[in-house]
This record gives C-alpha cells, structure tokens and sequence, in this order.
C-alpha cells in the first residue's frame, strides 16, 4: 500500500545502500586499491562510484603480451601414461588420508551400544535443549521470571506452549532436589562448559593409530572438598531399565572425567548422570 509515494524512499535507501557497500568494498585494500575501468558508456559499471574520482590517479601499464612459444609435440607409451597416472592416483589417496581424527565425546560414548528405549518418551533431542538451557540460566544465579524463561526455550525449540507447565513441574522439582542444593554450596561452579583436547588414539580406544582432537560440553561442574563434581544431565522418561540408561551412558561421564582432571590438573571425587525425569543422581564413579 503507498508504495508510489513509497518509492522515493526506498530509491534513497537502495542509493545509501550500495553507496555503504562500495565504502565497505574500498576499504578492504591494504596496501593498493585496484579499479578497472572501461571505455565507452555501459549501463552498468563495477566502480561507477568511484568514476568521478579517478582524474588524476595513475593508470598501471598494461605489459605487452609476452610471444607465443609453439606447441612441441610428445609422444609417449602406454606404459608410461599408466605409470604417470598411477603415481597421480597415488598422490591423491595420500592426501585424502586424515592425519589426525576429530571426534566427540558423545559420538564417542554412542558408540559403545544402543540406546534403550530411545524413542519411547516422544518428546525428542528439542525438550532436553530446553531443559539444558533452562537449568543453565538458572544455575548461574541469574535473576529470571522461571515462567517466562520456560515459554521462550520452549519458542525457541518451536515447541508446543502446552508443554509450559509440564516443563515448570520438572525444572521446579530439580531446583528443589538434595542434588541442586548440593550443588548451590559450592563456591565453584560452572555450567555448559565446552572443552577441546589433543590426545590420541589409544587413549580412546580407537583404531587408527593417530592424534585426535577431542570435543565435547559438560553439563555441570562444581567443587567440593577434594575434588570436582561431574555431572551429565539426561532427560529420557526412565521407566524401567534404568540400569541399562546408566551403562549405556556411563563412558561419555568417564571420558568428561578423565579429560577434566587432564585440563585443570585436579582430581575429580565423583561423577555421574541426573535423570532429570525421574529427580534421581546415580553416581558412575
């Protein structure tokens, strides 16, 4: 609607616009600015701006071009070709070889087996990002409408606004376990903490034997008297086989473990899961 009367404006916004480009483009040499110009008048010029500034900068000369050597035929053998080839295919697998692997520690940690029940509770990877998120905030001691936090991780995760109260109850009954108290005395505490390592292959257990680079995110680290705390939150409705969800998931907390002490060069007590379905810590080690 009004785009006649509209049109004015957005004509100087277009202008404004490429005019911000053309600095932005400018700006970006170091050390020479090179503009190419052409003879005759085209609609359309790459550094048309710029045209009207040009008088009386110098021209770089155009070298003569260098003369044509004539081609010189070769003949060669099969044999030859072959071998010329093979070593070019030689080359290639050579670089397409990895000299060092990227992993992470819950690919890692997957691997080992299968999930139980993986796809029982229907409610997805999306409600333990909100969960994740939720207890992050939280945990930092930031001063937030826990309501309101709920409803925008859940928007954020283009999630259903009816689960709002289901996911209250949850958050609510974590923030009020013996676990989250626990964690609340301890002067140190951090939460969602990324890491990346060098290690190599055989302290993972793996098979190719060279340097890997080790990602990966915990979820909960505080301090206690004599060493840290580990703690991988898992939000999968457990009910029943919760021995199988702790050994299925018990080597990602081991490998958080033994790489954290690697990192801070202090002892880790205790580490374990928290099944935030079911409020419950089961300690791995």
């Amino acid at each position: 609607m009004e785009w006649e009367e509209r049109k004015k404006e957005e004509k100087l916004y277009e202008a404004a616009e490429e005019e911000r480009l053309m600095y932005v483009a400018a700006t970006r040499a170091k050390n020479m600015l090179v503009v190419s110009t052409y003879e005759g008048n085209l609609t359309r010029k790459a550094w048309e701006l710029l045209d009207g500034y040009l008088k009386d900068v110098d021209e770089l000369v155009i070298p003569e071009p260098a003369g044509v050597v004539g081609k010189k035929e070769v003949s060669v053998s099969k044999k030859e070709y072959e071998e010329v080839r093979a070593a070019l295919r030689a080359n290639i697998e050579r670089g397409l070889e990895p000299s060092y692997l990227v992993e992470s520690v819950t690919s890692l940690a997957k691997a080992e087996g299968e999930l139980p029940g993986w796809s029982e509770s229907g409610l997805g990877m999306s409600w333990g990002r909100v969960v994740h998120h939720v207890l992050n905030v939280v945990g930092r001691g930031d001063d937030v409408d826990l309501e309101l936090l709920v409803r925008n991780a859940l928007v954020a995760e283009e999630r259903d606004l009816g689960e709002k109260w289901r996911m209250l109850d949850l958050i609510k009954a974590i923030l009020g376990s013996e676990f989250w108290a626990r964690m609340l005395k301890a002067e140190r505490k951090y939460f969602e903490i990324p890491f990346s390592v060098k290690t190599d292959s055989k302290a993972l257990a793996l098979d190719k034997d060279l340097p890997v680079i080790l990602s990966g995110v915990i979820d909960l680290v505080f301090w206690e008297d004599g060493g840290w705390v580990i703690a991988d939150y898992k939000t999968d409705e457990i009910e029943r086989n919760l021995k199988k969800f702790v050994d299925y998931y018990a080597p990602q907390v081991k490998i958080y473990s033994q790489f954290w002490e690697q990192i801070t060069n202090e002892p880790v007590k205790e580490a374990g899961l928290y099944f935030t379905s079911i409020n419950l810590w089961s300690k791995v080690i």
